[in-house]
């Protein structure tokens, strides 16, 4: 059974000539909590789901 709600596949992103993600790949699960912390911990991102 897939209990996947949120699926990201090769995600990529830039601020200008930034690049902030490079090839993401991302499952969001039913009833799981999942934290992307950026290497410095100062950008924090909290799924629930």
């Amino acid at each position: 059974m897939d209990n996947n709600v949120f699926t990201v596949k090769n995600l990529s992103f830039a601020y200008g000539k930034q690049q902030v993600l490079k090839h993401l790949d991302l499952e969001l699960h039913e009833g799981k909590i999942t934290t992307l912390i950026a290497p410095t911990a100062a950008e924090r991102v909290l799924f629930s789901t």
